[in-house]
């Protein structure tokens, strides 16, 4: 993922530096074990911090996945962060090609919005960690942009006729595809225990309500587009 800062001179990419810094006990300091100096008669650590930074120049990112779409993003306010995933983008244009040839369909099903923000983020032990913290140690991970995946089966020179359906909430998709019928028809079933019937109703409060996994993740329908054909179900 990619990510840019509108400022007053344009687009400039987000970047990670090095940074010395004066320190013996921080636990989010990378490599863990660090040159020792003296100053004045005092040790200290030097440690080597990482930090994000802002690119002074133009880099070649902003040429290639900014340049083409500056229309869509010059009315961004400056300090705006977005970001761009050329891999996703890749990956749909793949699968759309596959679609064209087996006249098939496809769901994705991920947590996302539509439209590009600062989503860049780290987890560690399923807790929020800085990004920087401990490269390699720690799951880094960022929303998917729906409008990206969608635009990029809408471009001037596309040649497939596959198009992108939604997205859709998650909870509203499994709603409209019977899962509240199929949970309480589980669930009313003689041989299902109360236990069972439980973790039933919790699993489908997990997927659907908006606390949970009901809003944040989305679904997104690929498929191809004939006269009078219907967007896929669930997704209309």
């Amino acid at each position: 993922v990619h990510q840019f800062q509108k400022t007053e001179d344009g687009w400039r990419e987000r970047m990670i530096d090095v940074v010395e810094a004066d320190s013996t006990n921080d636990a989010d300091t990378y490599p863990p074990t660090s040159p020792v100096v003296e100053e004045n008669g005092c040790k200290h650590e030097l440690i080597p911090r990482l930090r994000q930074v802002l690119a002074p120049q133009v880099t070649p990112a902003v040429e290639l996945l900014l340049s083409s779409n500056y229309d869509q993003y010059d009315h961004f306010p400056e300090g705006t962060v977005v970001e761009i995933c050329p891999d996703a983008l890749c990956l749909i244009q793949d699968v759309a090609k596959v679609l064209e040839e087996s006249q098939g369909a496809a769901l994705i099903i991920d947590y996302g919005e539509e439209g590009t923000a600062d989503t860049l983020r780290a987890f560690s032990q399923h807790k929020q960690v800085p990004l920087t913290s401990r490269p390699g140690q720690v799951d880094v991970t960022a929303d998917v942009d729906f409008f990206a995946l969608k635009n990029c089966l809408s471009g001037k020179e596309k040649t497939l006729s596959i198009n992108a359906f939604g997205p859709v909430q998650q909870g509203k998709f499994l709603m409209r595809m019977g899962a509240g019928e199929l949970t309480v028809n589980a669930i009313e079933k003689e041989e299902t225990t109360e236990e069972q019937a439980q973790l039933f109703a919790d699993a489908l409060k997990y997927l659907v309500t908006p606390e949970h996994m009901g809003e944040k993740f989305k679904v997104l329908a690929l498929a191809r587009k004939r006269d009078g054909l219907f967007a896929p179900a669930g997704i209309e």
